[in-house]
């Protein structure tokens, strides 16, 4: 984990699990954000995955570039 006990930021997609441990909060309600379009997300299939951008700004962390 980095500086923020945050997992670090990967290039690839969060799935859920991943986006609510980044985030600190249950999958539950990361599902819930995505659904209400707070937190942008695709589903494919029956799977959820975010990029690391849309969760780093809804945690208001800028991405080093």
């Amino acid at each position: 984990m980095n500086a923020l006990n945050r997992p670090a930021v990967y290039a690839r997609p969060f799935h859920t699990r991943e986006a609510a441990a980044w985030l600190g909060l249950s999958e539950r309600s990361v599902l819930e954000l995505a659904r209400k379009g707070i937190l942008q997300g695709k589903k494919v299939g029956h799977v959820w995955l975010f990029s690391q951008e849309a969760v780093a700004k809804l945690a208001g962390v800028p991405i080093d570039e």
